[in-house]
Protein backbone atom coordinates (compact mmCIF):
# COMPACT_ATOMS: atom_id res chain seq x y z
CA UNK A 1 0.00 0.00 0.00
CA UNK A 2 2.95 2.60 1.18
CA UNK A 3 4.57 1.59 -2.54
CA UNK A 4 1.64 2.38 -4.49
CA UNK A 5 0.97 5.63 -2.13
CA UNK A 6 4.56 6.86 -3.52
CA UNK A 7 3.86 6.02 -6.74
CA UNK A 8 1.06 8.27 -6.73
CA UNK A 9 3.09 11.00 -5.52
CA UNK A 10 6.08 10.52 -7.65
CA UNK A 11 2.80 10.23 -10.83
CA UNK A 12 1.11 13.86 -9.25
CA UNK A 13 4.92 15.17 -8.91
CA UNK A 14 5.25 14.54 -12.81
CA UNK A 15 2.53 15.94 -13.56
CA UNK A 16 2.90 18.79 -11.85
CA UNK A 17 6.54 19.76 -13.24
CA UNK A 18 4.79 19.44 -16.65
CA UNK A 19 1.96 22.23 -16.08
CA UNK A 20 5.08 24.45 -14.36
CA UNK A 21 6.81 23.67 -17.58
CA UNK A 22 4.19 24.37 -19.87
CA UNK A 23 2.44 27.05 -18.13
CA UNK A 24 5.03 30.08 -18.75
CA UNK A 25 5.17 29.71 -22.66
CA UNK A 26 1.81 29.07 -22.15
CA UNK A 27 1.02 32.62 -20.32
CA UNK A 28 3.63 34.52 -22.99
CA UNK A 29 1.21 33.32 -25.70
CA UNK A 30 -1.81 34.66 -23.93
CA UNK A 31 -0.32 37.95 -23.12
CA UNK A 32 1.22 39.23 -26.27
CA UNK A 33 -2.45 37.63 -28.01
CA UNK A 34 -3.78 40.40 -25.05
CA UNK A 35 -1.47 43.09 -27.04
CA UNK A 36 -1.84 41.87 -30.31
CA UNK A 37 -5.45 42.09 -29.77
CA UNK A 38 -5.33 45.71 -28.83
CA UNK A 39 -2.76 46.87 -31.11
CA UNK A 40 -5.52 45.59 -34.07
CA UNK A 41 -8.32 47.34 -32.03
CA UNK A 42 -5.73 50.54 -32.01
CA UNK A 43 -5.51 50.25 -36.14
CA UNK A 44 -9.15 49.73 -36.49
CA UNK A 45 -9.44 52.90 -34.44
CA UNK A 46 -6.98 55.07 -37.06
CA UNK A 47 -8.75 53.28 -39.65
CA UNK A 48 -12.56 54.87 -38.70
CA UNK A 49 -10.67 58.26 -38.37
CA UNK A 50 -9.00 58.24 -41.45
CA UNK A 51 -12.39 57.24 -42.88
CA UNK A 52 -14.11 59.43 -41.08
CA UNK A 53 -11.82 62.47 -42.41
CA UNK A 54 -12.17 61.19 -45.62
CA UNK A 55 -15.84 61.38 -45.67
CA UNK A 56 -15.69 64.51 -44.23
CA UNK A 57 -12.80 66.08 -46.99
CA UNK A 58 -15.05 64.71 -49.54
CA UNK A 59 -18.29 66.72 -47.98
CA UNK A 60 -15.97 69.95 -48.38
CA UNK A 61 -14.86 69.57 -52.23
CA UNK A 62 -18.84 69.16 -53.00
CA UNK A 63 -19.88 72.13 -51.39
CA UNK A 64 -16.61 74.27 -52.90
CA UNK A 65 -17.80 72.72 -56.39
CA UNK A 66 -21.20 73.80 -55.83
CA UNK A 67 -20.15 77.08 -54.58
CA UNK A 68 -17.89 77.88 -57.80
CA UNK A 69 -20.54 76.71 -60.19
CA UNK A 70 -23.08 78.71 -58.72
CA UNK A 71 -20.88 82.01 -58.47
CA UNK A 72 -19.57 81.43 -61.96
CA UNK A 73 -23.05 80.79 -63.26
CA UNK A 74 -24.90 84.03 -61.12
CA UNK A 75 -21.86 85.93 -62.38
CA UNK A 76 -22.95 84.79 -65.86
CA UNK A 77 -26.19 85.67 -65.10
CA UNK A 78 -25.57 89.44 -64.06
CA UNK A 79 -23.49 90.55 -67.08
CA UNK A 80 -25.48 92.26 -69.77
CA UNK A 81 -27.14 91.02 -72.78
CA UNK A 82 -24.33 91.78 -74.88
CA UNK A 83 -21.60 90.19 -72.80
CA UNK A 84 -23.85 87.21 -72.34
CA UNK A 85 -23.71 86.22 -76.18
CA UNK A 86 -20.31 86.23 -76.14
CA UNK A 87 -19.47 84.31 -73.54
CA UNK A 88 -20.24 80.80 -73.07
CA UNK A 89 -23.53 80.03 -71.02
CA UNK A 90 -22.11 77.56 -67.95
CA UNK A 91 -24.25 75.03 -65.96
CA UNK A 92 -26.62 75.73 -63.65
CA UNK A 93 -25.85 73.62 -60.35
CA UNK A 94 -28.06 71.30 -59.52
CA UNK A 95 -28.92 71.98 -55.67
CA UNK A 96 -30.87 68.71 -55.90
CA UNK A 97 -27.58 66.81 -56.16
CA UNK A 98 -25.18 69.05 -54.14
CA UNK A 99 -26.75 69.22 -51.23
CA UNK A 100 -27.96 65.45 -50.64
CA UNK A 101 -24.66 64.30 -51.52
CA UNK A 102 -22.85 66.72 -49.21
CA UNK A 103 -24.94 66.09 -46.17
CA UNK A 104 -24.58 62.42 -46.89
CA UNK A 105 -21.16 62.86 -47.02
CA UNK A 106 -20.86 64.54 -43.75
CA UNK A 107 -23.36 62.43 -42.10
CA UNK A 108 -21.04 59.15 -42.97
CA UNK A 109 -18.43 61.11 -41.48
CA UNK A 110 -20.11 61.91 -38.30
CA UNK A 111 -20.64 58.12 -37.95
CA UNK A 112 -17.04 57.03 -38.29
CA UNK A 113 -16.23 59.58 -36.19
CA UNK A 114 -18.48 58.75 -33.28
CA UNK A 115 -17.28 55.27 -33.89
CA UNK A 116 -13.76 55.71 -33.76
CA UNK A 117 -13.97 58.34 -30.79
CA UNK A 118 -16.10 55.59 -28.71
CA UNK A 119 -13.35 53.07 -29.71
CA UNK A 120 -10.65 55.26 -29.03
CA UNK A 121 -11.87 55.43 -25.29
CA UNK A 122 -11.77 52.17 -24.26
CA UNK A 123 -9.69 51.63 -21.43
CA UNK A 124 -9.09 48.64 -21.39
CA UNK A 125 -7.78 48.78 -25.12
CA UNK A 126 -4.54 50.81 -23.68
CA UNK A 127 -4.02 49.02 -20.66
CA UNK A 128 -3.54 45.78 -22.88
CA UNK A 129 -1.08 48.37 -25.09
CA UNK A 130 0.96 49.28 -21.63
CA UNK A 131 0.61 46.24 -19.48
CA UNK A 132 -0.70 42.81 -21.21
CA UNK A 133 -1.00 40.72 -17.77
CA UNK A 134 -3.43 43.16 -16.02
CA UNK A 135 -5.58 43.05 -18.81
CA UNK A 136 -5.13 39.62 -18.89
CA UNK A 137 -5.51 39.20 -15.80
CA UNK A 138 -8.85 40.77 -16.19
CA UNK A 139 -10.31 38.65 -18.92
CA UNK A 140 -9.44 35.87 -15.80
CA UNK A 141 -11.39 37.48 -13.47
CA UNK A 142 -14.24 38.31 -15.63
CA UNK A 143 -14.32 34.77 -17.25
CA UNK A 144 -14.50 33.33 -13.52
CA UNK A 145 -16.79 35.56 -12.53
CA UNK A 146 -19.79 34.25 -15.01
Amino acid sequence: MENLEQKAVDLLNKIESLVSQQSQPAWDTIVQLAKVSAIGDLAITIGLFVLAVSFGMMGRYVLKTFNKKAAAYEEWRNESYDEKARLEQPEDPDENFYCPLMFIAWIISGVFAVFATSKLFQVWMWVALVNPELAVARQIVEKLLR
